[in-house]
């Protein structure tokens, strides 16, 4: 009952409720991510790049969800910490999970390349 109210609630949104077994995939491969003992966002977007040249998109997607969490999670003044960061890597990282959602690995692997480079080169610069 409470699953059909949620469905209903979410399609005035456009939103459709995920199936059980997407939901399943995702749970598992949230778990994998876990299971990972990844320290900061270039980790996780190195593993990113390897479930993306593996064709795993699932996989793929989680860690570029945790990188881009791990770049988000900041300091910010007030009057901008509502606007969504369009730049920068955390932007390529946001493209990229797009592109894995229309299946275009490589469009993904080339924007995670790209936001993994811009991480590297400022730890160099440290």
């Amino acid at each position: 009952m409470l699953r059909r109210h949620l469905a209903l609630a979410l399609l005035p949104l456009g939103l459709a409720p995920a199936s059980p077994a997407l939901a399943q995939k995702q749970e598992q491969e949230a778990a994998l991510a876990d299971s990972l003992v990844f320290q900061d966002a270039a980790q996780y977007l190195r593993g990113a790049l390897a479930a993306l040249k593996a064709g795993r998109g699932a996989q793929a997607t989680e860690l570029l969800e945790r990188a881009e969490s791990r770049l988000l999670t900041r300091s910010t003044p007030a009057p901008v910490a509502g606007r969504p960061v369009t730049r920068g890597p955390a932007g390529d990282i946001a493209a990229a999970r797009a592109a894995v959602g229309q299946r275009d690995f490589a469009g993904a692997q080339a924007l995670t390349q790209k936001a993994l480079e811009w991480l590297e080169r400022r730890r160099s610069r440290r």
